[in-house]
């Protein structure tokens, strides 16, 4: 199911809404986190980092301040996570559809893949 499908099918958890508790009323808004965790090649965290500088001359001013790149202090070496906030699934799809749109956006990625061994994506849902 492509996301802005599950987005419509489920959209009640990605809107506002408030919720009320003996006269009390909570409004809550709804965001997504994305996180794309990289596992590196051993050896290129440095290659990575330069590269990571690199595409924020690619990446609009909204998609720099909406995202932040971490490295391993602890735990598995060599681990990089991309993080992303966006309204909701829909604006994620459509914001992954504009940059790899780019054919700046598809050079610079030929030269990120070959330092990468593995990757997985998670997607939170932010309470405010």
């Amino acid at each position: 199911m492509a996301a802005a499908e599950l987005y419509r099918s489920s959209k009640v958890f990605f809107t506002n809404f408030n919720m009320t508790f003996n006269c009390l009323t909570i409004k809550i808004k709804a965001m997504i986190l994305v996180r794309d965790v990289f596992s590196l090649k051993f050896g290129k965290a440095r290659d990575v980092k330069a590269l990571m500088q690199e595409s924020k001359k690619i990446m609009t001013a909204d998609e720099v301040k909406n995202t932040r790149v971490l490295f391993d202090l602890v735990g598995p070496a060599y681990t990089m996570v991309l993080e992303g906030t966006y309204n909701n699934l829909a604006d994620f799809e459509s914001a992954m559809g504009k940059a790899m749109g780019k054919d700046e956006w598809r050079d610079w990625y030929q030269k990120f893949i070959p330092l990468i061994e593995k990757s997985y994506r998670e997607i939170f849902t932010i309470l405010d």
